[in-house]
């Protein structure tokens, strides 16, 4: 079974399980490795730049203040990324202290970047190294009930992103991912030429989730978990991609493989290689 060239490996957050997520090393490593795109997280600073960040504040599970504490799960949330400048951001750090579920991460001093920051620093060591342009699979992070109060509404909140995109001159080699509808619609009509990928964790049926939405998908995004034989053809029918999130055991990868989905997204890029590698 030859999975390449079709089949793509989405390194999540860089590559998280090696590294500390969504910063510079791990995107660095997840290149390395040979992932076909690189995912990360978005939010928006208080100066409307757009960071790389899965959560728009400090998460307590592995951040550390400018005065070199560990922050608090109790107040983390008062650490609101919409709420600092980048200068401000950058003075904590998101490396030093490793994710609890992941002790193979490296401990290594880290910021969050923003998106132009992560690019242009990968763009530029592929280019250093002759190799193909980086494409990057991005997320919107978006809650309707945090409008306002830790990311802006739906419509300023893409604008930023799409004129993000345009500056660095990447939307063609850009994935935009959301599981929130609205942010999704109003992307199809304002940029239609960007590839997006509809992620999603429910158990609602595929057909009750596509009927969600007033046009089709390049790329459904479940929870592998709820990947089944149903969706692939489904998707199959439609000409839609199934990209899932996120599989770091190597049984429910080759499973996933053998089933027929066109990508897997991970926290361990160098299993998934090492399996690709593997099955035939």
């Amino acid at each position: 079974m030859n999975i390449r060239p079709d089949f793509q490996v989405h390194g999540h957050r860089g590559c998280r399980g090696l590294y500390p997520e969504n910063t510079l090393p791990a995107f660095e490593m997840a290149s390395r490795l040979g992932v076909d795109a690189i995912e990360l997280d978005i939010v928006i600073s208080k100066d409307s730049r757009v960071v790389v960040s899965h959560e728009p504040y400090f998460s307590h599970l592995y951040s550390t203040s400018p005065e070199g504490k560990a922050i608090k799960k109790y107040i983390e949330k008062k650490h609101n990324l919409y709420e600092l400048t980048v200068d401000e951001i950058q003075t904590y750090d998101v490396g030093l202290r490793r994710h609890k579920d992941f002790p193979s991460q490296k401990e290594i001093a880290c910021y969050k970047p923003t998106l132009q920051e992560a690019v242009r620093h990968i763009d530029a060591i592929r280019k250093k190294q002759k190799q193909a342009p980086m494409h990057y699979s991005i997320e919107i992070k978006r809650k309707k009930r945090w409008d306002d109060k830790f990311h802006p509404s739906a419509k300023p909140f893409v604008d930023l992103v799409l004129s993000e995109l345009r500056s660095l001159k990447i939307s063609k080699r850009s994935s935009l991912l959301c599981f929130d509808l609205e942010v999704l619609e109003y992307i199809h009509r304002m940029a239609p030429d960007i590839q997006l990928v509809y992620l999603v964790d429910n158990l609602y049926s595929i057909e009750r989730n596509m009927n969600r939405l007033t046009f089709t998908p390049d790329v459904y995004g479940p929870k592998f978990s709820l990947v089944d034989k149903k969706s692939i053809q489904y998707c199959n029918t439609l000409g839609i991609d199934i990209v899932c999130w996120t599989v770091n055991r190597e049984s429910d990868m080759k499973k996933l493989i053998r089933m027929g989905i066109k990508g897997i997204t991970t926290d361990f890029p160098d299993i998934l290689m090492n399996v690709i590698g593997k099955i035939k």
